[in-house]
């Protein structure tokens, strides 16, 4: 069968884009932490609430509406768009910051090969088009790799500011025992009557510390607050319910004697209650932890239940 070869009018493909502003609304960016973290939102203009006060009517005021802008910078005036080369690679800087990934030589599949060959896909092509990239040996390039190591990604934070329509600030959530704010995402935030603290997918970066934690309190010194006790390493299951405060999980780890460790315990249960839990915590230690978005040193709790052999 014999091919037909493909023609593209770029002008008039070009001319077909929406780059016109949208009437009644702006488009703006929330910047991230560095300056190549731009996310697009549009503030939709509303118009005035009409409120009856009796046989009065005023009109109340109401802010814009943010929405994530899905056009990207098609309807942004400033940015200039060339159909045959492409989008500017937003994720380019940051892969290559990383350096866990090296370009291939060319396309590696047989059929992307064939494509490429194919004199009638001519038209079809980009000026310069993207060079295929894979993870160097050994390397696990996925966010979700990221993430359980504490890494915060540019990505991570892409997603973040727009999930959550503003840049979230670091700030503390107890203080001194107190609690000073909340994790609210946009729609919390709205049935509170509050205002978004930008966690739609619950804390990240979280650290818990102590103005009790000395810079010399390591692991070491904090089994040795311990005693007598149990150390916990792991914990299993999810007996936790945060309405009333009833705390029961399984664990395994050490038994610790002197301050010294002495065998490894396993398959036991530890219990309590969350909030005299809270209130027996003696010591955070300075030997910080990372899981995922949360760092945590050795919190020593002065009580709790234990059962198992």
């Amino acid at each position: 069968m014999a091919k037909t070869s493909l023609t593209v009018d770029t002008d008039d493909l070009a001319s077909r884009i929406t780059r016109t502003p949208f009437p009644g609304s702006a488009k703006i960016y929330i910047e991230g932490s560095r300056p190549d973290i731009r996310v697009p939102f549009r503030e939709v203009t509303l118009t005035d609430t009409l409120v009856s006060e009796g046989a009065e009517t005023r009109r109340e005021a109401n802010p814009p509406l943010r929405l994530f802008d899905v056009s990207g910078v098609y309807t942004d005036p400033d940015v200039a768009i060339d159909v045959t080369r492409g989008l500017q690679p937003l994720r380019g800087a940051w892969i290559n910051e990383r350096q866990d990934t090296e370009a291939l030589d060319g396309i590696s599949s047989a059929y992307g090969r064939e494509r490429l060959n194919d004199p009638a896909l001519d038209a079809l092509r980009m000026a310069k088009a993207p060079v295929p990239r894979r993870a160097k040996p050994g390397m696990n390039v996925s966010q979700m790799h990221y993430a359980r190591k504490g890494i915060i990604t540019p990505e991570m934070e892409y997603i973040a500011i727009r999930e959550n329509l503003v840049r979230a600030q670091a700030r503390r959530i107890v203080d001194a025992g107190v609690v000073q704010s909340y994790f609210l995402s946009s729609y919390s935030a709205r049935k509170l009557g509050m205002k978004t603290t930008g966690h739609a997918g619950g804390s990240q970066n979280l650290c818990m510390t102590s103005r009790r934690t000395k810079p010399g309190d390591t692991l070491d010194k904090m089994l040795a607050k311990l005693g007598r006790g149990l150390f916990v390493t792991e914990l299993m299951g999810q007996g936790v319910n945060y309405v009333t405060g009833d705390y029961s999980r399984g664990a395994a780890g050490f038994w610790v004697e002197d301050g010294r460790i002495v065998h490894p315990v396993h398959e036991v249960t530890i219990a309590g209650h969350l909030r005299q839990m809270f209130k027996d915590i003696v010591a955070v230690g300075a030997d910080t932890y990372t899981q995922g978005s949360k760092t945590v040193g050795s919190v020593l709790v002065s009580r709790m239940k234990l059962a198992g052999s």
